[in-house]
This record gives C-alpha cells, structure tokens and sequence, in this order.
C-alpha cells in the first residue's frame, strides 16, 4: 500500500507509487484532497483506471493541478474501487500545500 506522502509546493508536479499485495487490473485507484471533511466536491481529484495486470499503480498531480490549490492543510484519501465493485479507503492522512518561492528566488 502506499506509504506517506511528503508535503509538497504549490506549482510542483509529484507522483509516487501505490503497491498492492495482488493484481488490480479492472480495479479503480481514486486519490482526492480536501480542505475540510465536509465538502462534497473534493478540491482535487485523481482517478486512476486500472487496465492491464500490474501490483504497482503511480498516482500523479501535475503542476497545473498543484498550482490551483490554495496554500495549506488537506485531509487525503487513497480508495480502491475492485473489479468486483468492493471499496476500501488504504491511506488516510493530511497533507500541505506549502507556498512557492517568489520568482526570481534560487534555492540549490
């Protein structure tokens, strides 16, 4: 299953590798982040349609997706949806979206 996930800069692309003990073809991997646990709509969502037989699965947000989130803390949830219609949440956790640096700025 996956392990934690790193908070990340507003702007940035990541992606990491969800392991699965089993096979997931046919399966459904839904990744969301929201600010608060009551919204309806998450503020992202990532889905995931499993087609061919693979035990690893890597989940991506790319810069255009982090960079329409606000700054600050997320609840996430990692949920698979099964072949055969089961589902079940793996990693709960919070997150943040830390600020980019201003333009101009060099780290190294």
């Amino acid at each position: 299953m996956a392990k934690r996930l790193a908070d990340f800069h507003r702007g940035d692309s990541k992606s990491w590798p969800v392991r699965f003990d089993y096979d997931v073809n046919g399966s459904t991997i839904v990744f969301r982040m929201s600010k608060t646990l009551e919204q309806l709509e998450p503020d992202l969502e990532v889905l995931l349609s499993i087609t061919e037989s693979t035990s690893v699965v890597f989940v991506v947000i790319t810069a255009e997706m982090s960079a329409a989130l606000d700054v600050g803390s997320y609840f996430s949830e990692h949920r698979i949806k099964t072949a055969t219609g089961q589902v079940t949440t793996f990693l709960s956790q919070r997150i943040s979206v830390l600020p980019t640096l201003p333009k101009g700025v060099a780290v190294f």
